[in-house]
Parts: structure tokens; sequence; C-alpha cells
């Protein structure tokens, strides 16, 4: 009975990481990386980033590019959700962070660090308000490296999301010569 009962949390506790497997936190520092399959080249992975409005503060070296986002929503309605059913702090604001683009023939792994929350809302005496929180503020247990439980279930709507925005293919140009 004890080997089962050891065998079924092992399970549930490879569960619940396969969840958040692309985010990382050390030092209190939330990390969110993913490696990317491409057929495109590095200059048009850095001309896409540089041309498409979403991206600034581009850095380029020989094989990576640092670069800063802001304005995105998180896409919860894509992900198969509706504002009711999603947290006011993913459905109510826009994220913002930095980037770092390193890329290999074939792939291209971003990550992304700094992860912040910015919320408007109308304050009646002063009109509109934004408020900025870094995305480690909800969610990891006070003074640890522990994401808390709800960033379990949170977790995927960020990764669907994030994982879209750096879906460079989609941004390219399409052909149109017919």
């Amino acid at each position: 009975m004890k080997k089962l009962f050891i065998f079924i949390a092992l399970i549930l506790t490879g569960f619940a990481f396969a969840q958040i497997e692309n985010f990382s936190v050390a030092n209190r520092q939330i990390t969110w990386q993913k490696i990317f399959s491409t057929e495109l080249k590095f200059q048009e992975l850095a001309s896409t980033l540089e041309n498409n409005g979403l991206f600034y503060e581009i850095i380029k070296d020989d094989n990576s590019i640092r670069f800063k986002f802001k304005d995105h929503k998180i896409d919860y309605k894509g992900f198969g959700k509706t504002l009711m059913s999603t947290p006011n702090y993913i459905a109510g604001g826009q994220y913002a962070g930095n980037g770092i683009l390193d890329y290999k023939d074939g792939k291209y792994r971003v990550t992304v660090n700094n992860i912040t929350y910015i919320y408007t809302s109308l304050d009646l005496s002063f009109g509109m308000s934004q408020s900025k929180f870094l995305l480690e503020d909800g969610t990891l247990k006070k003074g640890t490296d522990e994401f808390n439980k709800r960033f379990y279930t949170d977790a995927p709507l960020f990764d669907y999301s994030f994982s879209n925005l750096f879906k460079f293919e989609k941004y390219k140009p399409k052909n149109d010569d017919w």
C-alpha cells in the first residue's frame, strides 16, 4: 500500500510540474523559456522582430537579439476561456517584459523575464491611473521560489499566449504573387 501511495504521489507531482514546464524560478525571478522550430534564417527573425511593432529597444548580436515588449494581452479567448472564467489579473490588463532570442539553425529559444502586469483603471479623482506589478508578486509563495497553487492553473494561459506571441512565422508576409 505504501508503494502505491508513493507511485500516485510521483505521478501527481509530475503532472503538476508538466503544467508549468516553460516557467522556472530562481532568486524570486520568474523566467519563461521555450524553444521553437523554424524555417526562418536569423536575419528574417530579426527583421520580423523589428518590423511588427510589438517589440522595442532591440539589440542584435551575432546569433541573439535582446528586446522588450509591452501592451501584450493574454489571449484567454484563444485558449478557450471566457472573461468570467479568467482571473482579473490575467484578463484585466496588459503585460510587458524583457526577452532574449537565441538562434541556431532551424530553431530559436526565447527567454522572457521581468514580466510585469500593467493595469489601467479609472480613478474618479485623478482620471486614469496605471498600476504595475511584477508577475512574481502574485504567483510565488512569500519568501520562496515556489509557485503558489493558483499559478499552476493559470500558467497554461500565459504559456499559450507567450507561445503565440513568439511564433514568428505567423508575422511573415504572405506571398501574394498569383
